[in-house]
């Protein structure tokens, strides 16, 4: 019988359990840093029945604890793309016998030993062909296949467990019915997958068997039937719950019918609030684990925050619009940043991608010019300053 959920606060840099009867606090871990108790922007969980496995993206790692009292047992990965390193992971799910991670910026998927975390097979460089992936993140299984959302590539890639051999895929850039935009969530129900179209605001159904469109639900908005850059969602075999991420609130729904059922939260940092809440995972999976976009679990409700990583490109000057991405998705009011550095002093080192295109592009029309991390963040008269080092350069 499971009693607790876990919550990995990403900005907070810590893994929190709640009772799943009430939704109580009962414990928490983490502070940031690089210790066996520290976190730096703990993305992905997902669980078995004793252990507890943290995505631990910044520290470029995989930490496994303890279900009971969330202590250490064992960690691994370092940043870099050998066998053991890891580069900014994203998501994770496990059958039981193998942990699967998305590796985000490897561009890969790692396959790994529940027991011991040691290295089993990987797949995956940067490309569009049917081995290439371009920032995976969302995972999922059913037992037998591996269901991967190729984030920037717009597509659901269906790959074998066993040899992570190719299998089928669905999906292009748009607001069609196998349409996606930049969507980062999957989970399934062994009968269905359903993906979390984060920049579309919507949940599409589909059918595990050959992918093939069912339904959709969702439109942009706070509305009951809207979401706001819905991040993660899983499912438990009777009720689909999504991370509505820009709402700041989790939502319940139907598997069957995708209907409105309740929801929970509001923008902050009580007990019944979220900000900017990544994703979620409750596992009632006979087959194995079933995945969100960051995280799985078997019986377990997992949220996972992230702040600075929402909305629309808006940097613009003269004809052209620069989109600061990944940390940087959303500048459109002033106060945002202000906001951002006071909830998330640890900003300097991430990621930053540079897209430029013309006003009145689509977004998946821009071109990448330009990675680096980010060094500072500055503000003077409501204008503000971007400081970052160039990647190439810092490698």
């Amino acid at each position: 019988m499971i009693n607790y959920f876990y919550v990995a606060d990403t900005v907070n840099n810590r893994i929190v359990k709640r009772s799943l009867s009430d939704l109580s606090y009962v414990a928490k871990v983490g502070t940031v840093g690089t210790g066996n108790d520290q976190f730096n922007n703990p993305m992905g969980v997902t669980r078995d029945n004793t252990y507890l496995y943290v995505v631990d993206s910044y520290n470029h790692r995989i930490v496994k604890r303890m279900l009971s009292d969330m202590s250490y047992v064992a960690k691994i990965g370092t940043q870099g793309a050998g066998n053991n390193n890891f580069y900014q992971p994203f998501g994770a799910t496990n059958d039981g016998t193998y942990l699967y991670v998305s590796d985000t910026y490897n561009n890969r998927i790692v396959k790994r030993l529940l027991s011991d975390l040691s290295y089993v097979a990987k797949i995956g460089t940067q490309g569009s062909g049917n081995d290439n992936f371009y920032l995976p993140r969302g995972i999922t299984n059913d037992g037998t296949y591996l269901y991967v959302f190729d984030t920037f590539n717009n597509r659901v890639v269906k790959r074998l467990l066993s040899d992570l051999s190719y299998v089928s895929q669905i999906g292009s850039f748009g607001a069609g019915n196998d349409q996606f935009n930049y969507s980062y969530g999957i989970t399934n129900d062994n009968t269905y997958v359903y993906v979390v179209d984060t920049y579309n605001h919507r949940i599409v159904k589909r059918l595990l068997s050959n992918l093939s469109y069912v339904s959709k639900i969702g439109t942009q908005g706070s509305g009951n039937n809207n979401f706001e850059n819905p991040f993660g969602a899983t499912s438990d075999g009777t009720w689909l719950y999504v991370a509505d991420s820009g709402n700041n609130r989790i939502v319940k729904r139907l598997l069957s019918d995708l209907s409105y059922v309740a929801k929970v939260g509001t923008v902050g940092t009580g007990n019944d609030q979220f900000n900017s809440c990544f994703g979620v995972a409750i596992g009632a999976e006979a087959k194995a684990a079933l995945g969100s976009s960051a995280i799985s679990g078997r019986g377990s409700i997992v949220i996972v925050e992230a702040k600075g990583a929402l909305g629309s490109p808006a940097i613009s000057g003269g004809g052209s619009v620069v989109a600061v991405s990944r940390i940087a998705r959303i500048i459109t009011l002033r106060s945002y940043w202000k906001r951002f550095m006071s909830r998330n002093p640890n900003y300097k080192g991430r990621l930053m991608e540079i897209y430029e295109g013309q006003v009145g592009m689509a977004e998946g029309e821009f071109t990448r010019t330009w990675v680096g991390k980010l060094t500072n963040v500055t503000t003077q008269n409501g204008e503000f300053t971007f400081e970052s080092t160039d990647l190439l350069k810092d490698l």
